[in-house]
């Protein structure tokens, strides 16, 4: 999780063009502060054109208020 900031950072990884974003399991990322803060790095920097999928069998409500936040 704590490569994705630094990648963006760096210019390693260019989002500029990502259309769809699609995170299974998205519980598993969601469930520690790293990968949420991980993920709203991620998500700050996608395209605010681009379609955003989370899907997971569960979701704490933690992780759905977190996700209300990026709603676009």
């Amino acid at each position: 999780h704590k490569s994705i900031a630094g990648m963006l950072k760096t210019k390693k990884i260019d989002l500029s063009q990502v259309k769809f974003f699609v995170l299974d399991e998205a519980d598993n990322i969601l469930k520690d502060d790293e990968g949420a803060q991980s993920l709203n790095i991620l998500i700050k920097n996608l395209p605010k054109a681009s379609i955003v999928g989370f899907f997971s069998a569960t979701l704490p409500d933690k992780a759905i208020a977190m996700l209300n936040q990026h709603k676009r």
